[in-house]
């Protein structure tokens, strides 16, 4: 926070942002064999708790925040609630202290934390001027979104599929094949560029080829697996954002809730790798796929299609492109890029073997 809060005013900001955003209320039970999801229509836990850090020594603050954040993170309960949470972390009555925003991935995706700032913002100035609260008017709901799903499927029911080349991939190295594949066994590791560097990936490198920065990457992907592996083909799992969609009077633009596509891409490597035969190769693949996801999710997931037909992909891909474009740097609250405790159980066993998430922070690519 780049100012203290009064509690209350916090506390009320958050009871507001809950009740404006159903997604956030949402809750799931599991009845005749499979998964429901619903509105509470309010929710009853309390929304903002507070750790004090003002009896650890400084040099242990950041450890600390992640211990006690691993904690709050698996007190989210799908059906019991909440599935959002915030808590704020006090060094004493001088700091401003830090706000730790703790959300279950089933309610927001990458897009509703903009969403949620903004608003979080907006009402904590409102309460500090003493004004009425007010937000922007909704947009269509995540129910309704689900809806128009729905019907959606339907029109897809018969309709002749693009025919797809999917190819699976060879094993990938590891040092036990059979092991277990859960969270407790997974590592992570972070890779960025400097700020030059990611200008140039930016504004010069798709020049020459008309690319755009995910199929550089993939391209770059393809190249190391490639060579890794000693394999020509790849096959992953590209993950879109999920809201670009054919509905007409659909506006999602303000919308929380956890939209997603995900979409099977067989990459066939070039013989020849130059960087210019590879990116072209890739770049032309990654265009046969583009605009499938939608449809292929609706397949899988709502009319139960094509997923069994299809080989798993060992990898995941996910570029989320500019996190910080929207920075204020006069906003209330800046984001803090420390640890902040495991996100998923360690029991869960994890779908792939390698799951890439590319973005750009601060001005920075990392992946």
């Amino acid at each position: 926070m780049q100012r203290p809060q009064k509690g209350r005013h916090l506390e009320e900001a958050v009871r507001r942002l809950v009740r404006h955003h159903a997604a956030l209320r949402l809750r799931f039970v599991f009845e005749h064999g499979e998964w429901r999801q619903y509105y509470a229509e309010e929710e009853s836990a309390r929304l903002v708790l507070h750790e004090d850090l003002s009896q650890t020594a400084k040099a242990e603050w950041t450890q600390a925040m992640a211990s006690r954040a691993a904690t709050h993170q698996a007190q989210l309960s799908l059906v019991r609630g909440p599935l959002f949470r915030i808590v704020h972390f006090s060094a004493g009555p001088l700091s401003a202290g830090w706000l730790l925003l703790i959300a279950h991935h089933l309610a927001v995706d990458a897009v509703s934390w903009r969403i949620l700032l903004e608003d979080l913002d907006a009402l904590c100035r409102q309460l500090e001027e003493g004004c009425e609260l007010a937000l922007p008017p909704r947009t269509a709901s995540f129910q309704q979104w689900g809806l128009r799903l729905s019907e959606y499927a339907q029109t897809l029911v018969g309709a002749q599929q693009q025919p797809q080349s999917i190819k699976a991939s060879p094993q990938l190295p590891a040092d036990d094949p059979t092991a277990a594949n859960t969270e407790a066994d997974a590592s992570t590791l972070v890779s960025t560029l400097e700020a030059a560097q990611t200008r140039a990936l930016v504004h010069e490198s798709s020049g020459a080829y008309r690319t755009h920065i995910p199929e550089l990457l993939l391209a770059a992907l393809g190249q190391v697996i490639g060579a890794w592996a000693d394999t020509d083909t790849l096959l992953l799992d590209l993950e879109g954002h999920g809201r670009d969609h054919p509905f007409a009077n659909l506006d999602l633009t303000r919308t929380v809730g956890w939209f997603t596509t995900l979409v099977p891409l067989s990459l066939h490597l070039p013989r020849e790798r130059s960087p210019g035969n590879l990116i072209k190769a890739v770049k032309e693949q990654v265009r046969l796929s583009a605009g499938a996801g939608l449809d292929h999710s609706v397949r899988s997931w709502l009319l139960k299609g094509d997923a069994a037909a299809i080989p798993r992909a060992p990898i995941l891909f996910n570029y989320l492109g500019h996190l910080d474009s929207a920075d204020d740097p006069d906003a209330l609250f800046r984001p803090l890029f420390q640890p902040v405790g495991s996100l998923r159980d360690p029991r869960n066993t994890r779908r792939y073997e390698w799951e890439i998430n590319a973005a750009i922070t601060a001005g920075r690519l990392s992946a």
